[in-house]
């Protein structure tokens, strides 16, 4: 599938990162034992969270790989030796996709006296293009340098409820209900991607006729829960199915409560290259309650990941 990132560009802000200071300023030499270090940066492309640095050293049988990385920075910080070089930037997505790679841009780290280094690089004109399946050499999971981040998400909906046994805390069908749920999910690719989930839930319902009340009634119902998520991606990323289990307490306001167990599935769709998706959703809601209860509670809304 054709991601349509913004490539990212390397930019000639390749400088020597021992201080805080130009480009071409004359440094002290390090202390013994202790390499210089290089700063190599670049421009994100558009929606981009993620880059994929990739550093091959030329030899006399060509271009060697000698680094591979993923970060979620605009730069990266080298410890390289003196030698002719090219640098390549891949970016990816919030759902961590690859877009289109950037060229190659060569440059040199050169000593000079008194182990100062200064890095040069060609201009654009000489820059090399990349090879387009250069990204699929090897999975993103295998070159994680460090432990990624999380995505967070924000989602609106519609929830209707069910009543599907008992006639405790929820006696009736209600198709007034809305929600909102904010999670975090894990970034890394593994099958399941673990997170969390916070929901709010608000719905009306109707109550049948009593002693006390001939004519019956209705309340309005508010119900928290805090959930526990597992994530798998589908059909290239573009869309996410979500397990949840969990728990939580309604309360119908103005009378008593009942503390819920939930558990549910949920299915995102990505129908742009931007971070909003459509949800669909159906959980089941146990209510310990007297008598206890049983609902069925789907949900159809829009959310954000950021």
């Amino acid at each position: 599938m054709a991601i349509n990132l913004k490539s990212c560009r390397l930019v000639f802000a390749l400088a020597l990162f021992t201080a805080q200071a130009p480009l071409w300023a004359q440094y002290d030499a390090p202390p013994e034992g202790e390499p210089f270090s290089q700063r190599l940066s670049w421009t994100g492309g558009e929606y981009a969270m993620h880059y994929e640095i990739v550093i091959e050293a030329a030899g006399e049988d060509g271009y060697r790989l000698v680094v591979r990385e993923i970060t979620a920075a605009q730069y990266i910080i080298l410890n390289l030796p003196p030698g002719v070089f090219r640098a390549m930037v891949i970016p990816y997505d919030y759902l961590f996709r690859p877009g289109e790679a950037s060229q190659w841009v060569v440059f040199t780290v050169i000593p000079f006296p008194g182990q100062d280094i200064f890095l040069t690089a060609q201009e654009e004109d000489d820059e090399e293009e990349a090879p387009e399946d250069y990204v699929a050499e090897v999975a993103p999971e295998e070159f994680f340098s460090e432990p990624r981040s999380v995505n967070m998400f924000l989602r609106l909906a519609w929830m209707p409820v069910f009543s599907i046994y008992g006639s405790g805390f929820i006696e009736d069908n209600s198709l007034a209900g809305a929600g909102l749920r904010f999670g975090a999910v894990a970034e890394r690719s593994w099958f399941f991607n673990p997170g969390l989930e916070l929901g709010l839930h608000m719905f009306a319902m109707n109550h049948a006729a009593t002693d006390v009340s001939p004519d019956g009634g209705s309340s309005q119902n508010l119900a928290i829960d805090l959930n526990f998520l597992a994530q798998r991606r589908l059909f290239e990323g573009v869309a996410l199915l979500t397990l949840r289990a969990g728990g939580g307490y309604a309360w119908r306001l103005g009378e008593f409560g009942a503390v819920f167990l939930n558990t549910g599935l949920s299915f995102k769709l990505f129908p742009w290259e931007i971070p909003l998706f459509f949800e669909a959703a159906l959980d089941y809601s146990h209510f310990f309650s007297s008598p206890n209860s049983g609902a069925l509670r789907p949900w159809l809304g829009f959310g954000i990941m950021f």
